[in-house]
């Protein structure tokens, strides 16, 4: 049987605690005779301003008084300011957290705490800079590297909380509210199970246990979070997780955040949130191409999941307004007991067949309980429009309208799952797999019963035929409410079918095909079907098509009306865990990137600049996929044992991801090659290759474009831009050990300095306005923020990758001498899931 969040919990809690002391931090006795002094002027105050007020009551007051406590996080950085650099919105969070975690230290672990402190803000460690301790002073010892990764996660939700200060939610709320409903532009999340996840599923619920206790201002309950959090710490183990685990916990993290999210915009003044916002969907347990965790039931079991977690909030709004023995809502409340009823059903049933075997195939199918969730729906609607009618202004009113709103897009079941099926499993109907048949008769036995799945992708989209045999399936099972949606996933295949929406899987083809080959064919697909809308792939990590969110919002600048009007995207990785953590992080992201597709016009790409971006592409794309096929190039990877070594030893901790020996680096899978191609492994990308090669006369059309404010050109040229920053090849020569003498490593040394001459030429060099805010975003700070915070948040991006090169090297070591590697190889994997987390300081909103 899966395990609940609750076993977790309980898990997390099973290790052996010694009596520890923790340590409470009291002013001093100067500040304490301060206080007695304050004492006496409340004295002096009570007589002359309010004669009411009694000698015993204030004599009470002064006996019964606590004395203050220092916090403890301030105390340790007395003489230290640690926090000089940072942003007062930011640190303000920060300390919170911070107060909270030092408090569940012992007097021993407060010590050592204290060097991750000076390594992350000073880049000091026991009073010597980092750049001048020997190999051997730089192998910390396990706790150390833990608390300088949560220091990382500390740094990275403190961020997300200062966009939401720095938020100007009103004035976005009312440029909304203003918008004539034909302009208004609809998005639909979708949330995928990408193998980017870095943080335990038992870390995962400690931080957003702790970023409940900062929502609602109870620190008590934040202290309890972090203890979580550290003992989480201790006990992680880089195992992978179950698909079904999967679900559950990101499930749990992510819908009920969604879902006051909007609330949240809702309650203050967002008129109409269903204008703006469609039914989510989610790939989770409902992907099956060629996923290692695929398994009849595993539907089902979702599909329960988030009817509960939908209707539990929405209960939740209920009790809050106290209005459970209203005679409307209690026929509600009935009404959501049944749907509660049937989730917990076929989640029982998916147990008894997937778990504990007590049924088979056959039964489970036989078994499936018919009910009726759109006649539900439709009996709540009836009741809250009852309400709405009387038009009272009452509580019961508001509550009544809130819950239409709601309803109106998560309706009863939260999310809809979105089905993925292997192209090459779909040539022939005589020789379909039971696998599919049987995911098949399941989709249709739920959906007949309410929808509970909207879409079916095929994956390697390639033939009107593959569009056919699924249209065949649907039939012959009697699928209801579904659309089929091609993936393209090459340059060469397009969508002809009669579709209504192509997806375009941008994150993974970026490895294979280039930024520009990969935007070529966004904007030759909407030529050739600008009446569909184009579904988008889009990755984290700017190697994926991400990125910080000035770069994404550029990007949105430029998008075709088949990506705006209907904006459907993928939401990846531990992006659940950044920018869906907590209901106020939530609300700034859907804010964000709302208003950012909305405020744009759609853009046009013409013949001319798609000819011009052919020429572009032939110049350098052509050369650099020709490069990656070579085995000098793959030598230049596989060969270096560093390298080498960080790729195998990363845990890609989502479901999806099977490990393989790194032999070729161009047979990873996508994900891998992204992990490869960034400043937190080889420092290299081989986009920054043959721009020697550019023509004069390419190069002046870039520059036309870009000062014709040519949306597209603006978002590539920045992309660009931030990959020459963050390749560093000197880095990747001296402490990666790149062979320098590669003829591919030197292509990328002379293409990046032709590449850095052009941006330079175009006024786009490191000390642009744009690029020092991409720059500020890419490195977890504030476009507030100094110039101080900054350069100091690089330094300490720099030692922890000193750090895992050297946790990598002596894991090389101990390969050539047969020793044990496990104690390295977890400090390893510590200091990779540490940087792993910078990479969410992105914000996508």
């Amino acid at each position: 049987m899966i395990r609940s969040i609750a076993s977790h919990l309980k898990s997390a809690t099973r290790i052996y605690q010694a009596s520890r002391y923790l340590p409470k931090y009291l002013l001093s006795e100067n500040v304490k005779e301060k206080q007695l002094r304050e004492n006496d002027m409340l004295w002096i105050a009570a007589n002359a301003d309010d004669k009411r007020c009694s000698i015993i009551e204030i004599q009470k007051f002064i006996q019964e008084e606590p004395l203050l406590e220092q916090s403890p996080i301030r105390l340790m950085d007395l003489g230290n300011n640690y926090f000089r650099h940072i942003n007062p919105r930011k640190k303000k969070t920060m300390l919170q957290l911070l107060d909270a975690y030092v408090d569940n230290l012992t007097s021993e672990e407060a010590q050592l705490f204290q060097d991750a402190l000076s390594i992350y803000f000073d880049n000091t460690y026991q009073g010597k800079d980092m750049e001048n301790l020997s190999c051997e002073d730089k192998d910390f010892p396990e706790p150390l590297l833990w608390h300088i990764y949560s220091l990382m996660i500390f740094d990275r939700l403190s961020s997300h909380y200062a966009r939401y200060e720095y938020l100007e939610q009103f004035r976005i709320i009312e440029f909304f509210n203003q918008r004539d409903k034909s302009k208004v532009n609809r998005v639909k999340y979708v949330f995928t199970s990408h193998p980017t996840q870095p943080n335990s599923l038992t870390q995962l619920i400690a931080i957003s246990r702790m970023l409940q206790g900062i929502e609602q201002n109870d620190y008590k309950y934040l202290k309890y979070a972090a203890k979580l959090f550290i003992q989480s710490n201790k006990q992680r183990v880089f195992n992978k997780v179950s698909y079904i685990e999967e679900s559950l916990i990101y499930h749990s993290q992510y819908l009920p955040n969604l879902i006051k999210a909007v609330a949240q915009a809702y309650e203050l003044g967002l008129q109409n949130p269903e204008y703006y916002f469609e039914t989510p969907g989610t790939w989770l347990t409902f992907d099956f191409d060629n996923h290692p965790g695929m398994e009849i039931g595993i539907m089902s079991y979702t599909h329960g999941l988030t009817i509960d977690l939908t209707l539990q909030q929405y209960k939740e709004y209920i009790a809050e307004a106290k209005l459970e023995e209203n005679e409307d809502f209690k026929k509600i409340l009935e009404l959501y007991q049944s749907a509660l009823d049937y989730s917990k059903d076929i989640r029982d049933l998916s147990e008894k067949f997937r778990v504990k075997k007590e049924i088979s195939l056959e039964e489970f199918y036989q078994q499936m309980p018919i009910f009726n969730i759109k006649k539900i729906e439709d009996q709540i609607n009836q009741i809250l429009d009852h309400i709405l009618a009387k038009n009272d202004d009452s509580k019961e009113y508001f509550i009544a309208l809130k819950l239409k709103k709601l309803y109106s897009i998560f309706r009863l079941t939260g999310v809809l799952g979105q089905i993925r099926l292997a192209g090459e499993d779909l040539t022939d109907l005589n020789k379909i797999k039971p696998m599919i048949k049987n995911i098949f008769k399941e989709l249709s036995l739920l959906n007949a019963n309410g929808q509970a799945a909207d879409m079916i992708i095929i994956a390697n989209f390639q033939t009107q035929s593959q569009y056919d045999l699924v249209n065949e399936l649907i039939n012959q099972y009697k699928v209801e409410n579904v659309e089929i949606v091609p993936l393209l996933e090459t340059f060469s295949s397009s969508n002809n079918t009669d579709s209504k929406i192509t997806m375009i899987a941008s994150s993974d083809t970026r490895q294979r095909d280039g930024l520009i080959l990969t935007e070529l064919r966004n904007m030759r697909e909407y030529k050739r079907n600008p009446e569909k809308y184009i579904y988008m792939g889009q990755g984290i990590t700017p190697e994926r098509g991400g990125g910080p969110y000035t770069l994404i919002h550029t990007k949105y600048q430029a998008l075709t009306r088949a990506q705006r009007k209907r904006h459907i995207r993928t939401i990846q990785g531990h992006y659940f865990t950044s920018e869906f953590a907590s209901e106020d992080v939530a609300f700034t992201f859907l804010l964000n990137g709302l208003s950012n597709i909305n405020y744009s016009d759609d853009f046009e790409p013409s013949y001319e600049y798609m000819d011009f971006l052919f020429e572009l592409d032939n110049a350098i794309g052509v050369p650099q996929r020709a490069m990656q096929k070579t085995k000098e190039y793959n030598d230049l990877y596989v060969k270096n044992q560093v390298v080498k070594t960080m790729v195998e030893s990363f845990n890609f901790a989502g479901s999806r991801e099977v490990a393989k020996p790194f032999e070729s680096i161009k047979n990873q899978r996508a994900i891998v090659q992204a992990y490869c191609n960034s400043d937190r492994c080889s420092f290299t990308h081989p986009e920054l290759a043959y721009w020697d090669r550019v023509p004069e006369e390419l190069i002046n059309k870039i520059a036309n474009y870009y000062y014709n404010n040519h949306p597209h050109m603006k978002y590539m040229l920045y992309m660009y831009a931030l990959m020459a920053r963050r390749c560093d090849l000197d880095f990747a020569k001296q402490e990666v050990g790149l062979d320098s003498t590669n003829p591919y490593f030197q292509a990328m040394q002379k293409g990046r300095a032709a590449l850095m001459k052009i941006l330079d030429q175009l006024g786009l060099g490191d000390n642009s306005t744009p690029m020092i805010a991409i720059w500020k975003q890419h490195l977890g700070c504030q476009l507030q923020s100094m110039n101080m915070e900054v350069n100091q948040k690089f330094q300490t991006f720099r030692t922890l990758n000193q750090l895992q090169l050297y946790q990598a090297k002596k894991m090389v070591k101990h390969g050539i001498l047969e020793t044990d590697i496990a104690v390295s190889q977890r400090k390893l994997r510590i200091l990779q899931s540490t940087l792993a987390n910078m990479t969410s300081f992105a914000g996508k909103g």
